[in-house]
């Protein structure tokens, strides 16, 4: 809603493991590891319009380079007011998403990591390799990466179709496992 409605195509910062529904109103979308501090300094680098973390934390620079669920409420207080409309009306233009997530405990994230790029690296040689690897796909798109506090390899998967999700969830379980 914000992407759409706050800036006329803005240059977005967002780390790899949020969903590609930003790109649809972005100019430029432009990807990081995960974490704020990373997604900040990128933001405050590029000099981009605005950040935001899968958590739905968003960062705006022009008012502090940090955060803020109050400036974030208030630009879409401001959004609703202007438009006229609801907010679930203006949230209802946005297309559905379907979101799941697994973790898988490994004894040396690293190393399973680096088994998991190689597989997937040689079928998907244009990944996003920036924390882990990033693979969009006809039915979704798919993010494995080692946790930056656990031993675990995360999982993240998306599609417009919940049955996609599930495929290529499945699928990215089945390449871990192989890799451990």
């Amino acid at each position: 809603i914000i992407a759409k409605n706050a800036f006329n195509n803005p240059r977005v910062v967002t780390a790899v493991s949020s969903t590609d529904i930003v790109e649809g109103f972005s100019s430029e979308v432009i990807y990081t590891k995960v974490g704020a501090a990373t997604i900040t300094d990128v933001l405050l680098e590029k000099k981009a319009d605005f950040a935001f973390e899968e958590n739905g934390g968003f960062i705006f620079p022009n008012f502090i380079p940090a955060r803020d669920g109050m400036i974030t409420s208030a630009i879409l207080t401001r959004i609703v007011s202007n438009s006229g409309r609801s907010l679930s009306e203006l949230a209802s233009e946005i297309p559905e998403i379907c979101v799941k997530s697994v973790k898988i405990g490994v004894k040396d994230k690293y190393k399973v990591m680096d088994r998991v790029m190689d597989a997937l690296l040689s079928i998907y040689p244009n990944a996003i390799t920036i924390d882990g690897i990033r693979v969009t796909t006809e039915k979704g798109t798919f993010i494995i990466r080692a946790s930056g506090t656990e031993e675990l390899i995360r999982i993240r998967a998306f599609s417009g179709e919940c049955s996609h999700t599930e495929e290529l969830l499945h699928y990215c379980k089945s390449i871990v496992e192989k890799c451990i």
